[in-house]
């Protein structure tokens, strides 16, 4: 892979060098979707309101 790209894509890590990752924690997941269309849901008056997309993935979600 290193000869393939030569090195043309790597970035470097945003990761904590000093955090162990496998450590229970919170985390933030952000997710990008097409055209940046807000097929979760919608922030309102200071709320998410979540569309029944987002209903499915926050119950998907919480699950794992």
């Amino acid at each position: 892979m290193k000869a393939k790209f030569q090195n043309k894509y790597r970035i470097e890590s945003a990761r904590l060098k000093k955090w162990d990752y496998g450590s229970n924690g919170g985390y933030f997941i952000t997710i990008c979707t097409s055209g940046r269309e807000h097929l979760f849901g919608e922030m309102q008056d200071g709320g998410l309101y979540l569309s029944d997309i987002g209903l499915l993935a926050q119950k998907y979600w919480k699950e794992i």
